[in-house]
């Protein structure tokens, strides 16, 4: 049977932990009503890292405004975040809360072992995949493509200047 299983097709939408971590921006800037954070904490957030990103160049900027989340220039920007506006940093904990803030850094972690998977075995995987094609065995090449493709995509790689 030539068919793909319901297992193979979900390969097609799978965990990319770069998308996963993206919501934590979202969190930190959003303002419930009736919250207690200073009224310029959002903006002062936007300020710094948006400045840093410029600062770093087009290669950290360019992707995180297109949504694509690098694990490497993620780190860059907050690293410098700390270290120009290391006040802010524990408000910002204070908001979001540890128990966001760890499973957010469960998807960073995620991020750094995709872009780690995908430039040290992407292309060999790649490579066998189209090996077992050629063999004939369509679906575990396929599945390989996918995984090879989630390290690549789940890590931000996918984008070019």
């Amino acid at each position: 049977d030539g068919a793909l299983s319901r297992e193979d097709l979900a390969t097609v939408n799978a965990y990319l932990p770069n998308q996963s971590a993206t919501w934590m921006f979202q969190r930190a800037m959003m303002v419930p009503i009736g919250d207690s954070r200073p009224m310029n904490f959002v903006n002062r957030l936007l300020r710094t890292n948006f400045q840093i990103m410029e600062d770093l160049g087009p290669e950290v900027l360019k992707p995180f405004n297109q949504d694509v989340v690098q694990p490497r220039a993620l780190s860059r920007v907050l690293v410098e975040a700390v270290i120009q506006d290391p006040l802010n940093i524990p408000l910002l904990v204070y908001h979001i809360g540890p128990a966001l803030l760890a499973d957010w850094l469960g998807h960073m972690a995620a991020m750094f072992a995709f872009d780690f998977a995908h430039h040290n075995l992407g292309s060999a995987l790649r490579d066998y995949a189209a090996s077992r094609h050629e063999a004939g065995d369509v679906k575990e090449a396929f599945r390989l493509r996918r995984l090879a493709e989630q390290w690549e995509f789940g890590s931000g790689q996918d984008y070019e200047l």
